[in-house]
């Protein structure tokens, strides 16, 4: 972040070092092939006369109506449960970090190792370390399959919080006590 001129220049290089762009970027790269092209048309028509015309609307319609509304509904209660145990959470890091500096490190992919070592080093010498997930949902965030919705603590005063959650998280407990971000 530091490293760019302004916020456009940061955001265009966040926007080109997503995965989705990325994917995007190597799935274009595919379909500028005629033959890749061609390949999917024929597996399509091919796919269009197994299935035939009705049976195609009944499995469209069964997409879009089960499981479409089913996987809503799984992402809009996970993040109602974050809401409401955002308070809960909000006293447990707040008690946490009573009397010492809070370090929060941004993890970016599978680094967990060299971030949990460095971690808990902070702690020894009396931070709190907050490691901020980048997964939405995932639960196999260092070696833990267990799933949380806000934070959870991973070790003695280390703890482990959701993206959606640091906006609370910043604005409830951080902004009372002093901090170090990490990126």
């Amino acid at each position: 972040m530091g490293g760019k001129r302004s916020f456009l220049g940061y955001v265009w290089a966040a926007i080109r070092g997503s995965t989705v762009y990325m994917h995007t970027t190597r799935l274009l790269t595919y379909l500028r092939r005629f033959r890749t092209v061609a390949l999917v048309l024929r597996v399509t028509s091919v796919i269009f006369a197994v299935l035939e015309t009705g049976a195609l609307v009944i499995l469209s319609t069964v997409i879009f109506v089960i499981l479409l509304p089913l996987v809503l509904a799984l992402v809009l209660g996970i993040l109602i449960t974050a809401l409401i145990e955002a308070r809960r959470t909000n006293r447990m890091l707040t008690r946490a970090s009573e009397g010492r500096p809070v370090c929060l490190l941004f993890l970016h992919g599978s680094e967990g190792d060299f971030f949990l070592w460095h971690a808990r080093d902070l702690v020894k010498r009396g931070y709190t370390v907050i490691l901020l997930s980048p997964h939405l949902i995932s639960p196999r965030e260092l070696g833990n399959r267990r799933f949380y919705c806000t934070a959870r603590e991973i070790g003695d005063g280390i703890f482990l919080a959701r993206r959606y959650y640091f906006f609370s998280l910043r604005r409830r407990v951080l902004s009372q006590r002093e901090t170090v971000y990490v990126y």
